[in-house]
């Protein structure tokens, strides 16, 4: 990934699918901040917290409707992505460095481990083994994130980790052209090389299952940028893409193995219901730069009443 995609960097956010109330379609909650913001996470259906620029933390109680700042113990700190282990105990990442809490976001302690690694994002597999990768590093801790070990990968720039259970996980890579996708079935122990795919950029990748992988990158060519979805629904023995078009994607989610959504430049929310082969545009009412959670419409957040 190239240093400028770095700003737009972000989830594709569960929030996406989280009801509320009765209204349909898509609609901008602003979130009354200025800075930017790049990750979320949600407990449950009411409960989510939001990361951004300037050490910006945020919550909400009612599904989305509202957000609440929450006070940081150093605002110079950008922040990627946070991750809560359960009620109480939550992470968040980001620009060198690494801030838990124990008491639902009230209080925040500054954590030493990350004083060298800019962190942009960061999972757990359950409440005290967990992952964090950045730029050519991963952490590991089974403290729950009292104490770290590193990993150095000196000519990968790591961009997302995921894992669909306690076991096997996935670590996306992004070398220059190309997407590399990593798997470990010892939770974390050991890695291999899954499949790459030949792309200029990676941008987001989703595994609903085991059969079904799905990512958004892109081609660049002298003349024109193209983003592509690519998607298999046999493991990776075969790969089909589909060209989305000029302007670029940065996130996907998929709630089902056929039905997924991306988000991107000028307000663009595409929806398929076949598994990527198709590709329809949801109206969002917004235009500008990435939703659903904007790097560079600060303090916006795009957000779906209903999801049929």
């Amino acid at each position: 990934m190239s240093s400028k995609l770095s700003l737009g960097l972000f989830l594709l956010l569960c929030l996406l699918f989280v009801p509320i109330y009765s209204q349909t379609g898509w609609f901008d909650v602003n979130a009354n901040v200025s800075d930017d913001l790049y990750s979320i996470f949600f407990l449950n259906t009411n409960t989510g917290y939001i990361c951004g620029n300037s050490g910006r933390l945020l919550k909400s109680i009612n599904a989305g409707q509202n957000w609440d700042t929450l006070n940081t113990p150093n605002y110079s700190h950008n922040l990627y992505s946070i991750y809560f282990i359960n009620q109480f105990t939550g992470l968040v990442v980001g620009q060198y460095c690494l801030y838990k809490t124990t008491n639902s976001g009230i209080n925040w302690t500054f954590l030493s481990a990350f004083n060298s690694f800019n962190a942009k994002k960061i999972t757990f597999i359950n409440e005290n083994t967990g992952f964090a990768v950045g730029n050519y590093k991963m952490g590991k801790t089974t403290n729950a994130g009292a104490s770290w070990e590193f990993i150095s990968y000196s000519d990968d720039y790591l961009i997302d980790i995921f894992f669909i259970n306690n076991l096997t996980g996935y670590l996306v890579n992004d070398p220059i052209m190309r997407c590399e996708i990593l798997k470990t079935t010892n939770a974390g122990i050991n890695w291999y090389l899954s499949y790459n795919i030949d792309c200029y950029a990676c941008r987001s990748v989703h595994h609903p299952n085991e059969n079904f992988r799905y990512i958004i990158g892109s081609d660049c060519y002298i003349t024109n940028y193209v983003s592509r979805f690519y998607g298999t629904s046999n493991g990776g023995a075969y790969w089909f893409n589909t060209n989305l078009g000029e302007n670029r994607f940065y996130g996907i989610y998929f709630t089902s193995s056929l039905t997924g959504y991306t988000s991107g430049d000028n307000g663009i929310i595409l929806k398929t219901a076949d598994g990527g082969l198709n590709w329809h545009n949801q109206t969002s009412g917004i235009g500008g730069p990435p939703l659903l959670v904007l790097p560079r419409k600060s303090g916006h957040i795009v957000k779906s009443g209903l999801i049929n």
